[in-house]
């Protein structure tokens, strides 16, 4: 594995990142086999640029249920023996409500302005670039917010099918209860609707603080949000690039192109925000 372009002659899979595509070789050998990497989603990264690029990859990895290789972010497996946790220790801990921490503060998916809303009904503490907040000098900001906060507002810059980041996987490893905003289907990544909260099944933003008030309020249904995930965690493990390794070693294995690359990208629907 190397990332200098002086050997592309030598490589048997060439990967693309899609951000960082640069000019496109003068030569591509005929048993080599292209990929389109991209972890962002159509909303935010139209791609034009992939349109001097038709007829070149033979494969994509990418988040989408229809790549070639999917990339999840994350994954979520079982834990074989789970920690005896004390709720009752663990949420007397948590003197505020809801945290959010963000650095891209204008999305297509308009998180910003549904945080914004949020605010005029319940308290919203904003970390990052997006807000004010600040985590105390010598705890790291993550433990600072599961430990200090009950809801962790895990909302993606983008609302696309099967578009689902580290943002909300990271709270299934901790014991604060994720307010999801996404356009994913969770059940495709194995998520149980009783480990989280779905924004987007709230008509307006005052619903939903409406909700976090009154699990706020029941300290019982609260940590049973917690107990729900108390199986399960995330892992980052990218078997995917397995897989690659043996289908360039499959010599059944069908070789095909993406005659339009870019059609193919921007064809995965954007769903634009029914809140605002």
């Amino acid at each position: 594995m190397t990332d200098q372009r002086s050997r592309l002659k030598e490589a048997d899979v060439i990967v693309f990142h899609a951000l960082e595509l640069g000019d496109r070789p003068q030569l591509k050998l005929p048993n080599q086999r292209w990929i389109l990497y991209m972890m962002e989603s159509p909303c935010y990264y139209g791609l034009n640029r992939l349109n001097d690029w038709k007829g070149a990859f033979n494969w994509t990895m990418t988040y989408r249920a229809d790549s070639d290789f999917i990339a999840n972010y994350s994954e979520v497996q079982p834990i074989k023996e789970p920690k005896e946790k004390n709720y009752s220790a663990i949420m007397a801990k948590k003197s505020k409500m809801v945290a959010w921490f963000a650095s891209n503060c204008n999305t297509p998916g308009k998180r910003e302005k549904y945080v914004k809303e949020l605010q005029r009904y319940i308290p919203v503490d904003v970390y990052g670039a997006c807000g004010p907040m600040k985590c105390p000098a010598h705890t790291p900001c993550e433990k600072h917010i599961y430990e200090t906060y009950k809801f962790y507002l895990s909302f993606e810059n983008s609302l696309a099918n099967f578009y689902l980041t580290e943002k909300f996987f990271k709270t299934l490893k901790h014991d604060i209860v994720s307010v999801a905003l996404s356009g994913a289907n969770y059940s495709f990544y194995g998520i149980k609707p009783d480990w989280f909260i779905d924004a987007m099944k709230f008509k307006t933003p005052k619903d939903l603080a409406d909700f976090l008030i009154e699990v706020d309020k029941d300290d019982s249904r609260y940590v049973q949000y917690l107990r729900s995930k108390e199986n399960v965690t995330s892992v980052d493990e990218y078997y995917e690039w397995c897989n690659v390794c043996k289908r360039i070693n499959d010599v059944n294995d069908t070789r095909t192109y993406y005659e339009d690359i870019l059609h193919w990208w921007q064809q995965n629907p954007c769903i634009p925000p029914q809140f605002l």
